[in-house]
């Protein structure tokens, strides 16, 4: 009897899904990075937009507690991009050391290797 999700993959197959999946990062790490500068232009026309008020200053003067930090959405982009670059390497990493057998993968294989998601 067998426990649990476990599935039989063939190493040309894990190779492939791996290679696509490398693909798939490496592609969005470059249209990411594509938009990076659109971004930083935004940001800095924001910046510039309160004539010489810094956020903090804006958000002493409202009851809402305004914060704008600018620096948040173009380093959060700046991760996003590292992250799929690095993803890509991982999964060409594995595509180019796989053994010629056969893989039982299990459910926790099946997220690492973006089949699932959790």
């Amino acid at each position: 009897m067998i426990s649990g999700l476990k599935l039989k993959v063939t190493s040309k197959e894990l190779r492939q899904h791996c290679l696509d999946r490398a693909g798939y990062h490496a592609r969005r790490g470059n249209e990411k990075e594509a938009e990076l500068p659109s971004l930083k232009e935004a940001v800095d026309r924001i910046k510039g937009a309160g004539g010489g008020l810094t956020p903090d200053s804006l958000a002493r003067m409202s009851k809402g507690g305004y914060h704008l930090d600018p620096d948040s959405p173009v380093e959060s982009l700046e991760n996003d991009i590292r992250d799929h670059r690095n993803k890509s390497l991982v999964f060409c990493f594995f595509a180019e050391h796989l053994f010629d057998e056969d893989y039982t993968l299990e459910e926790s294989d099946l997220v690492r290797l973006e089949v699932l998601k959790r």
